[in-house]
């Protein structure tokens, strides 16, 4: 009979009929967590035990325990019930276990009750086992990870339960996860895996960075969706339900949920619903090879601005590191014509493998000819982007946007070179001096969801229309509505929306009446056609040039468009240093200046943000719209010119006191055409009480501010 007992961690068992002492396990998606006063059975063939033969003492008897040392290390060993004294005994000695651990029981925890423990920055649970009492330690073995993820818990603390088939959003190691509810009932508490580099000791953890439209790690399927993230700060550390996609039924359109991203599918510009969009986040070079995975989309996640920048750069030249180099040649009098005929002719080798390097001949012998990339990339984008070229028009301060008769002769041509070499600029980190197009085209350009703010941009008074009708539909009166105000599935003429004419939405749409039974595809139909259809084929030459010089079409998938925006228009310094030094302190901080607490937190709280949200706060307090290249203010190149209007000259940053009664962040005087009237701006500060208080009551209006511009 071959005898033989498994030791593991100062614990050895007979292999046959060897018993387990410890208290109970809970167990929760399939792991578990043992919490035993005696150390679990063990599989020895994953640790690579190694045999021993050893003597059972001769006053031993069968069942009893017995010990002896091995590398100075006391192991106890049970007796086979059927040996005695004096017999062989064949063991197993096994490598400690490095999930194995010891962890004290809380102060007023009792025997059967759970706690709650942390451990590399994760939160797990145990249950107190039997005779156990709060200040002697249990012995706990984590569960294994699952290759390159890792067991993550969670509890929601404030707020409702979790519904039964309910996503919720945890802020985790400065990333947003998503998790579902799966169980029957609502809960609190929540287990997942997630890859293991969000807790990498390496990488501080913060706050998650990511605000708007994003690509969001789901650990119920292990893939990305598309969800949409405010950033109120005191939401940022908990949790919260967030079924803005997930509650529609298929083919419904709601104003407020309802959102869908622009797909490119064989040269075809689409809509597609948000809901039905999974991205696997991993990118492969022409070789099949992966060179981006799930852990990069996620840490690349927790980058600011500007590493993003730079690693999309890098990522890439990796992706074209072995084609060489695209060389080509345009005078500077025939930029346009010759670059149209540069760019137009290039084969797919040279627009997504190749690096691009064009000379400027400053006359037409070819004398004086340089190489300056940087600076043809900004002279061609100023060229396309002219009102001389008629393809574009200027929207009110919003930007430019396509022409409605851009679609003849070369105009549809100069939309693809125009995506080709914003593509390319952006790759290869070539700043632009303006790209002043309307905020929805970035969302085009970046493959970022659509939603019913890009058609209040647009049409305000459309998106005020259809909202309304949905409120009575809601209420049950749109149809008491509708019989005193007909509706055709037609729109009006709207100028400023670029529609000139009277548009039928859908075959015999101005035979067809709106009724309660369709007004939801009267919405969809009238969104689709003012955000997406009445551009169509210049949006589609656009959206097709950027993809031509992609190497990966994921790539796009990286940027938000916003961040998209600013990698394309460059990074103006924004030193906290400088920036104190346009400033001037009033009202209560006048004495003191630099020297006052609530000033002094000021610029902690300024000197810890992330790019983004300090160009934020300078354009909070100048009264802009977040839009590169406006007419008012040069913010793409200029920095801290922001505060000097193009006609006044000089202005400074003002800080100024507030009284007690005061619990808001203003703006003072009042904002009058995106500037503060008499030139000058003011940041008004109540007395706050604390730091944090300050920074989150900030944050906040900052969020308030990007949303409703």
């Amino acid at each position: 009979m071959d005898n033989t007992a498994n030791a593991a961690d100062g614990r050895g068992a007979p292999s046959q009929g060897g018993d387990n002492q410890g208290g109970d396990a809970l167990r929760g998606g399939g792991a578990m967590i043992d919490t035993t006063t005696t150390v679990p059975p063990i599989t020895t063939a994953t640790l690579a035990p190694s045999e021993e033969i050893i003597a059972i003492p001769h006053s031993v008897k069968g069942g009893q325990e017995f010990i002896i040392t091995r590398n100075g290390q006391k192991l106890k060993i049970k007796c086979p019930t059927n040996l005695r004294g004096g017999q062989k005994l064949k063991i197993q000695l096994v490598p400690p276990d490095k999930r194995a651990f010891l962890v004290p029981v809380p102060e007023g925890v009792k025997e059967g009750e759970t706690f709650s423990f942390a451990f590399k920055g994760q939160r797990f649970r145990a249950k107190c086992p039997p005779n156990t009492q709060p200040g002697l330690s249990i012995r706990v073995t984590l569960p294994a990870s699952k290759g390159k993820f890792q067991w993550s818990e969670t509890e929601i603390k404030d707020g409702p339960a979790i519904p039964p088939g309910k996503n919720c959003m945890v802020a985790l190691a400065g990333v947003r996860v998503l998790v579902r509810n799966n169980d029957e009932e609502a809960t609190r508490h929540f287990r997942f895996t997630v890859p293991s580099c969000l807790f990498s000791s390496s990488v501080p953890a913060q706050e998650p960075r990511i605000t708007g439209w994003a690509p969001t790690f789901h650990a119920d399927d292990q893939k990305f969706h598309w969800f949409c993230f405010g950033s109120a700060p005191e939401r940022v550390n908990t949790q919260y339900v967030l079924d803005r996609q997930t509650d529609l039924e298929a083919g419904s359109f709601h104003p407020t949920n309802s959102s869908w991203v622009p797909v490119l599918v064989d040269q075809k510009l689409n809509l597609v619903a948000a809901q039905n969009i999974v991205m696997d986040g991993t990118i492969t070079d022409q070789n099949g090879k992966q060179i981006f995975n799930q852990e990069d989309m996620l840490m690349f996640q927790r980058k600011d601005i500007k590493e993003k920048h730079e690693f999309f750069c890098h990522l890439g030249a990796l992706l074209a590191s072995s084609e060489g180099l695209c060389d080509g040649q345009v005078r500077q009098s025939h930029i346009l014509d010759d670059s149209m005929e540069f760019v137009g002719n290039l084969t797919d080798k040279q627009l997504k493998r190749q690096w691009w390097r064009v000379k400027i001949a400053t006359q037409d012998d070819n004398e004086g000819e340089r190489s300056d990339t940087k600076a043809w990339f900004q002279s061609l984008v100023r060229e396309l982007l002219s009102l001389d070229l008629g393809i574009w028009q200027q929207v009110r301060n919003a930007g430019l946007e396509p022409s409605q008769a851009a679609t003849q002769g070369n105009a549809l041509k100069y939309f693809r070179v125009l995506g080709r070499v914003l593509g390319k600029a952006l790759i290869q980190g070539c700043p632009l001096s303006e790209v002043n197009l309307r905020d929805y085209l970035f969302k085009y350009l970046s493959g970022c969801p659509l939603d019913m703010s890009d058609l209040g941009a647009i049409s305000p008074s459309l998106a005020v229309s259809l909202c309304y009708f949905h409120e009575l539909a809601q209420a049950q009166e749109l149809d008491k509505f509708l019989a005193m105000t007909p509706l055709t599935f037609t729109l009006p003429p709207e100028p400023l929306a670029g529609i000139t004419e009277e548009v039928t939405l859908v075959p015999w749409g101005e035979k067809r009446l709106v009724t309660s039974g369709n007004y939801a595809k009267f919405m969809e139909e009238a969104w689709r056609y003012v955000v997406l259809k009445r551009l169509r084929p210049q949006l589609q030459e656009l959206v097709a040039g950027i993809h031509d010089v992609m190497p990966h079409e994921a790539m796009l998938q990286l940027l938000n468009p916003q961040e998209l925006k600013t990698c394309l228009c460059g990074f103006p310094e924004l030193k906290v240093e400088e920036w104190q030094q346009f400033t001037t302190y009033t009202g209560p901080y006048s004495a003191l200046g630099l020297e006052h607490p609530h000033i002094q937190w000021f610029w902690q709280i300024a000197a810890g943000m992330d790019y983004m949200t300090r160009m934020r706060l300078l354009q909070f307090v100048a009264g802009i719209h977040y839009n590169w290249g406006a007419n008012d203010f040069r913010l793409h190149s200029a920095g801290f010119d922001v505060l000097r209007r193009r006609d006044t000259g000089n202005r400074q940053f003002v800080i100024r006191g507030l009284p007690a009664m005061t619990s808001d962040i203003g703006i003072s005087p009042k904002i009058n055409r995106g500037f503060g009237i008499g030139g000058t701006c003011f940041l008004e500060l109540p007395p706050f009480t604390s730091v944090n208080e300050m920074k989150l009551t900030l944050l906040s209006r900052l969020d308030v501010h990007r949303k409703s511009t």
